[in-house]
């Protein structure tokens, strides 16, 4: 019978005189060679040694060669004095195989340390390896799941497209941990998972740190109190874009002297849901002091807008953007000496509702809170317009009784096609009206058809009555 042998491959072919292939695989022809190299992708410091090993099946014959340094033909590596991403390589006479080496510069140096950063690289170990004061550079690409606490000094900037990519798998991006005057800049955090009362960024009890062009977005941990950015003292967050996060945007807790300015902050919490707290809001600060909240974009939240809760003195919000909330537009509640100043608000309280006896939703409220001056807003078309508030039921501070007293709300300009501006109070007495020296001086309104589009002294009035009562000095109306 005439046969004919076929090699394909590594198998043996036997065919038939009729053509029928019939495969009987005998053995492979020439085992393919492997060689691997360990450890993988690892970091050590300039000047230091690290073994690496090789297994295969011809790991007898390995070649070694560096970049960054030097390697013996045992595998021994030696860091150079620049730091940098590097690569150690191992080959047989069949095989090759690659691994990645980070050297970074090592305490003592004397130089100006800076090290760049690739996908694959471990940020965390880079930082392990670094002293105080190290710059990294992030690459582009994208960096899963990968959390760093930093040494004091660092600082972590991205080139564009710079990706932090929790995965949905890792809770924080970055922790303080007390780490002072760290750096964050033009990076994307996306995809964390904070655990309750956490944040992406977490900034609480650190000291002097810049974060600024980032993005932080779509870090939540479904029904968790997860915040995307939270901040320390003497921070400066500066034009980032914060949106689509847990239950605050950004958020603070016992923070000083912090400034957030120029900043994107939007649709935070980004469905509506249970607020079992009383906390969800593009922007919440809570027991913070000090702080200047300028000149941000904050917008199109189902909850509030900017929200300072339990506030120390002297705090200023000041030529903000805030627009289309579902609830308060500026919320200053339960706090202390403060400034409202030369905001746009307009759309709050579209998810709120009127009830008699009492205001919410205004584009502008004040909350038990003296000696706080609301100068030069512009508050449109929202629930209600710049009210106050005298609420039973609440502790009083630190800094003194929580009343509201001293309000001063002048020169601002109101329309208001529907709703209310003025003070309600439910603790039973008329002092906040006539004796606790709250002022509406100066302010226009544009109204609606409303007819009673003001409240004092527990009553919904005219114009001429709210001037008639002494509430509005010099105030101007259209309709």
């Amino acid at each position: 019978m005439k046969r004919t042998i076929l090699l394909l491959g590594s198998l043996i072919l036997v065919t038939g005189s009729l053509g029928a292939q019939v495969p009987t695989v005998f053995e492979t022809l020439k085992q393919r060679d492997t060689v691997v190299i360990s450890p993988q992708n690892v970091t050590v410091s300039t000047g230091a040694l690290q073994q690496f090993s090789a297994t295969g099946t011809r790991a007898t014959e390995v070649r070694w060669q560096a970049t960054g340094g030097t390697i013996t033909a045992s595998g021994l590596y030696t860091a150079g004095a620049s730091p940098g991403s590097f690569t150690i390589t191992a080959s047989t006479p069949g095989a090759t195989s690659t691994t990645g080496v980070l050297v970074v510069a090592g305490a003592g140096s004397g130089q100006s340390i800076q090290v760049s950063l690739k996908p694959g690289d471990s940020i965390q170990n880079a930082v392990n390896a670094s002293p105080a004061g190290t710059s990294f550079l992030i690459t582009r690409g994208i960096y899963p799941r990968q959390s760093v606490r930093p040494k004091d000094g660092m600082s972590f900037v991205g080139e564009a497209g710079a990706i932090l990519d929790g995965e949905s798998a890792t809770s924080q991006a970055f922790v303080a941990n007390g780490a002072k005057n760290v750096t964050l800049r033009g990076l994307r955090i996306t995809r964390y998972t904070p655990p309750s009362a956490a944040a992406a960024v977490e900034g609480h009890g650190s000291q002097g740190w810049i974060v600024e062009g980032n993005e932080i977005d779509n870090n939540g941990s479904g029904d968790a109190r997860a915040y995307g950015l939270r901040i320390g003292s003497g921070w400066q967050v500066r034009n980032n874009t914060i949106h689509h996060n847990g239950w605050v945007g950004v958020a603070g807790y016992q923070a000083v002297g912090t400034l957030i300015e120029g900043n994107d902050v939007y649709a935070n919490p980004a469905s509506l849901t249970t607020d079992t707290i009383g906390e969800k809001a593009n922007i919440k600060l809570f027991d913070c002091g000090q702080i200047t909240i300028r000149g941000n974009q904050v917008h199109d939240s189902l909850f509030r807008g900017i929200w300072l809760d339990r506030s120390r003195p002297d705090m200023t919000v000041e030529g903000n953007r805030v627009i289309n909330h579902g609830e308060a537009g500026i919320w200053y509640e339960v706090s202390y000496r403060g400034v409202i100043r030369s905001n746009y608000v307009e759309n709050a309280g579209f998810n709120s509702y009127y009830s008699s006896g009492w205001l919410r939703g205004g584009g502008i409220q004040v909350t038990n809170s003296p000696d706080v001056s609301v100068l030069n807003n512009t508050v449109v078309n929202s629930l209600n317009g710049i009210i106050g508030l005298q609420a039973a039921g609440y502790a009083d501070g630190a800094y003194g009784t929580n009343e509201l007293r001293n309000l001063l709300v002048q020169g601002n300009s109101v329309v208001m096609m529907k709703g209310q501006t003025g003070i309600a109070q439910n603790i039973g007495t008329n002092a906040v009206y006539v004796s606790w020296n709250n002022v509406f001086k100066s302010n226009s309104y544009v109204l609606g058809a409303n007819l009673s589009p003001f409240y004092w002294m527990g009553l919904s009035v005219t114009e001429s009555q709210w001037l008639a009562y002494g509430a509005g000095v010099l105030e101007t109306f259209a309709r």
